[in-house]
């Protein structure tokens, strides 16, 4: 399970650590693909394939489902973890998340997110805010 918070630095290489304990569930080699609200998803191998295999049975009938699937699966990249625990971010996800230096990772169960520090503030005050407005309305749906 990914959970939590974490700050990290994104060096001048793009190298990002990733958590210890998220290691163990991502396993060695990670996929990476632009996500929702700015920022990155991180996924596990297996997760990855329940995720791809969702997105195509879709279809590509409908307009939605053709331009969702170029969103997520054509801007995804297979990462290795290297032996410090870091793996290389493509610069179009770098771009695409406008990540700074300082960066959050966020566990959210079963993908993590990349964020911008700055970024990630914004829309955490913003969510804890209204989150007792938010627990009400997803209970009666």
């Amino acid at each position: 399970m990914l959970i939590g918070s974490y700050e990290h630095i994104l060096d001048t290489k793009k190298r990002l650590s990733i958590p210890s304990k998220w290691r163990v569930v991502l396993g060695e080699k990670i996929i990476v693909t632009t996500g929702l609200d700015k920022s990155l998803f991180i996924f596990s191998s297996s997760k990855w394939e329940t995720i791809a295999k969702e997105i195509a049975e879709k279809g590509f009938y409908s307009a939605d489902s053709r331009n969702f699937a170029r969103f997520i699966l054509s801007n995804a990249f297979e990462l290795s973890i290297d032996s410090h625990g870091r793996v290389l971010l493509p610069d179009s996800l770098v771009d695409f998340a406008s990540l700074s230096q300082e960066v959050v990772l966020s566990g959210v169960y079963d993908r993590a997110e990349i964020w911008d520090k700055k970024e990630f503030t914004k829309v955490m005050q913003n969510v804890n805010k209204d989150a007792e407005n938010t627990a009400l309305r997803i209970s009666t749906n």
